[in-house]
């Protein structure tokens, strides 16, 4: 991965090994880390220790994955999750275990950015630094694909693996081992920072698993992942990315009446959450009583509170903004 991001120097922070690096063209900053293992327990710690660290605004995940055969789909294609389900929890009842997958959601702002990339293959795929291992696929250059993705402690050599999963999710298109670990810990941090999934597809999770695959397909990803975070940084802040200004609405308003407005506000503030999609593991945190005194700093933190006019207008709260000018007055 490191490849990818230029000038890349090594660092060694908390015992962790990795890349300090930018996108060549924009100034943005760039952490790029290796896992020193497989695994969703191990993604999940060095995911935590890496958010600690440097308190990224994203945490995108690279490697490969076994994919689900379709004949839309070759090896080498990249697939984007939509959705990580962590299908390892289970109950154990008789012979039968009923699963309980845990499902993690990526960000929707990245999505979109992927989405848009994946209709412009040509802003990415000469960037593949690696030689395709044969050219008998049917074709040369790799699709992008958005939908599920598995997520487990298991090595998945089994071509009636999917089978359980399909009623629920029949749009899975994958398999990996460290998804859920890394979406688990970007959602428990304190900043919550915009997670993804990206990976290449390696191998069909079947008996006829092995290596040749995984060098081009990690540099597929590699490649889609430097696209998408170029996308980003010139398109974050637009209309077409970010519904929101970036203001901080705390230079308009003071303490007191920061205070007295979310006393206003106090029983609409689960509508306020739901509008800003604000996850109920952060909720969780809210201290009871002081709910919206909370989801204030969590929005201003996020750099969110210049778009809460718009919110309190859809919830039919005019009455505020006209009592409290400091809220539309920058």
């Amino acid at each position: 991965m490191q490849s990818y991001f230029v000038p890349s120097k090594q660092i060694i922070t908390k015992g962790s090994i990795g890349y300090d690096a930018n996108l060549g063209t924009h100034a943005n900053q760039v952490a790029v880390l290796r896992l020193r293992s497989m695994g969703n327990v191990q993604a999940a710690l060095e995911t935590q220790r890496a958010i600690d660290v440097w308190s990224p605004q994203y945490v995108i995940l690279s490697g490969i994955a076994g994919g689900f055969p379709h004949r839309e789909r070759y090896l080498g294609d990249v697939i984007v999750a939509d959705q990580v389900i962590y299908y390892e929890l289970a109950k154990l009842s008789g012979n039968r275990a009923h699963l309980r997958p845990q499902v993690y959601r990526p960000s929707s702002v990245l999505i979109s950015v992927a989405n848009a990339l994946r209709d412009h293959p040509f802003d990415w795929i000469p960037s593949i630094d690696a030689q395709r291992p044969d050219g008998t696929t049917g074709r040369v250059n790799p699709k992008v694909h958005v939908g599920a993705v598995l997520s487990g402690e298991k090595v998945v050599a089994s071509p009636t693996f999917l089978n359980e999963f399909r009623d629920v999710w029949p749009n899975i298109f994958g398999v990996e081992m460290e998804g859920a670990g890394v979406g688990l810990a970007a959602y428990q941090s304190e900043t919550q920072p915009e997670f993804l999934l990206v990976k290449g597809i390696s191998d069909w999770a079947d008996e006829s698993k092995n290596d040749q695959w995984q060098n081009y397909a990690a540099h597929s990803a590699g490649a889609f992942i430097k696209s998408l975070l170029n996308m980003v940084s010139r398109k974050v802040g637009t209309d077409e990315y970010r519904a929101e200004p970036v203001r901080n609405l705390k230079v308009g308003c003071g303490d007191i009446e920061r205070l007295e407005i979310c006393k206003r506000l106090y029983t609409d503030w689960p509508d306020i959450a739901d509008y800003y999609r604000v996850r109920a593991q952060q909720r969780a945190r809210f201290r009871a009583g002081h709910e919206l005194v909370d989801l204030w700093d969590w929005l201003e933190d996020r750099r969110k509170l210049a778009s809460l006019p718009a919110a309190l207008q859809y919830f039919d709260r005019d009455d505020v903004l006209k009592d409290f000018p400091c809220l539309i007055d920058q």
